[in-house]
């Protein structure tokens, strides 16, 4: 499982002991062991666990410096995706400024990024446009420490469950905005930069803005545009990974993909799960065989096992509680499957439906006008329809889960009101639904294997 542990401690003998309760953690509760570490100054401590299929980059330093940085994820930078790549990264996140403008423009996927000085003072963690590869942080003990696994914090922290999150969760099959499912260990926020120092909450600063790029706002970008964006991802993500494998259905998403990568001249592989007499498997399977494509239909039962009760313990570790461990196990096998037969990336169509105005429907009047989008409304009609969750945990000291959902989507609308009613509706999706449940989604997807959503990178997303 592609993992990170960070520590920050104000002393050599806090930090090595909260690295070791956090190794013993990953060791009891995900069953891996770091494939790297690395150490800066008396009290920063570096840890990173491979994917289970697809090694990734390790921990590297600075050619001329202590500097260390650290990655997860299907991170692309320049069409790079290797240890020069991250080093000059990480100098970048570490002089700031003009210098990290011009790489971050450069710099797409999937991914969290540390960075921190050979004294070890301050880290830098730095998260993707979309907030779509989770990363937790918490403060204990004069200590900061920072991992993919909030699971691993709270077994490390002594941590409780955050009441607020479980009735989400039990709601809605997500836990949203900076929450987790435990007490006190946080989120990071979408394409911010966290500055941090030992036993401090992290300075915060947001380093590229959806909203700035909004189609009420600028100049007007067509169709074109956007095919040329996902070309240009595509191009990069086929000469950063040897072998990727596209999802491919009936869908448009993923047709629009496969049509993209056509265009850069790769004939990529592509793969479709589900019984052959099924709608995506037979369309996907005419597709691909009227261009020529090495193609394969796996099947439940037949080319990965019907999952069974260890694979559902392996989902909730896998997920840190959060995840429907019955939607996602067979998921998981199949991905293995992908993964197993030499495919060391898996695209997928996610935040194609951006493109298409998906929750228009929820804009007052017409998308393009001004109208401030109702957030109860959003609430009930996309999230929380009923009380199930309130009945069901009545005793915990926690707002309801409509009340609590309906304080998340005031917050993604926040910095978008008086702005055309589409698009809060996509800023609303992108923030909640996106960020949360696909991303929960890319980030289990990313501890076995490397995944990347072309659709997410900059120039389509701009």
């Amino acid at each position: 499982m592609a993992h990170l542990l960070a520590v920050l401690a104000p002393d050599p003998a806090r930090a090595d002991g909260l690295l070791e309760a956090g190794l013993a953690a990953f060791r009891a509760i995900h069953g891996i062991r770091p494939s790297s570490q690395g150490a800066a100054g008396a009290g920063l401590r570096v840890a990173r666990f491979r994917a289970a299929h697809g090694g990734g980059t390790e921990i590297v330093r600075n050619v001329r410096t202590p500097d260390l940085a650290a990655a997860v994820g299907a991170w692309v930078h320049r069409a790079r995706h290797d240890g020069a790549a991250l080093r000059a990264v990480a100098e970048a996140i570490l002089e700031g400024g003009a210098r990290f403008d011009a790489e971050a423009r450069e710099l797409d996927g999937y991914f969290a990024i540390l960075a921190a000085r050979g004294d070890g003072r301050e880290a830098v963690l730095v998260t993707d446009r979309v907030g779509g590869l989770h990363v937790c942080w918490t403060v204990h003990g004069g200590a900061t420490l920072v991992s993919t696994s909030s699971m691993v914090l709270a077994a490390v922290t002594g941590a409780g469950l955050d009441g607020t999150a479980v009735r989400e969760l039990l709601a809605t099959g997500s836990v949203f905005g900076e929450r987790t499912l435990w007490a006190g260990i946080r989120k990071a926020p979408a394409a911010t930069i966290l500055r941090m120092t030992a036993g401090r909450e992290p300075r915060e600063e947001r380093w590229w803005r959806i909203e700035e790029h909004g189609f009420d706002a600028g100049p007007r970008r067509g169709v074109e545009d956007l095919a040329d964006g996902v070309v240009d991802a595509e191009r990069a993500l086929f000469a950063a990974f040897r072998n990727p494998v596209f999802d491919l259905t009936g869908g448009l998403d993923s047709r629009n993909l496969l049509a993209a990568a056509m265009k850069t001249g790769c004939r990529p592989s592509t793969v479709v799960n589900g019984r052959s007499d099924l709608a995506d498997p037979v369309v996907a399977g005419r597709i691909a065989a009227a261009l020529g494509l090495d193609h394969r239909n796996q099947q439940m039962g037949v080319d990965f096992r019907v999952p069974e009760f260890r694979d559902f313990e392996r989902v909730a570790a896998l997920g840190d509680g959060e995840a429907n461990v019955f939607e996602y196990a067979a998921t998981m096998l199949a991905q293995e499957r992908t993964a197993e037969s030499g495919f060391d990336l898996a695209v997928n169509g996610s935040w194609g439906e951006l493109c298409r105005g998906y929750w228009w429907d929820l804009a007052p009047g017409s998308p393009a006008k001004r109208a401030a989008l109702d957030p109860m409304l959003v609430t009930v009609r996309r999230f929380v329809a009923d009380g199930f969750a309130d009945e069901i945990a009545p005793a915990l000291d926690a707002p309801f889960a409509a009340v609590a959902m309906n304080a998340e989507v005031e917050r993604a609308l926040a910095d978008v009101s008086g702005r055309a009613a589409g698009l809060q509706a996509d800023l609303v999706y992108a923030r909640t639904r996106m960020q949360r449940w696909a991303g929960r989604i890319a980030s289990l997807t990313s501890r076995l294997r490397p995944c990347a959503a072309p659709f997410m990178f900059r120039r389509p997303l701009e």
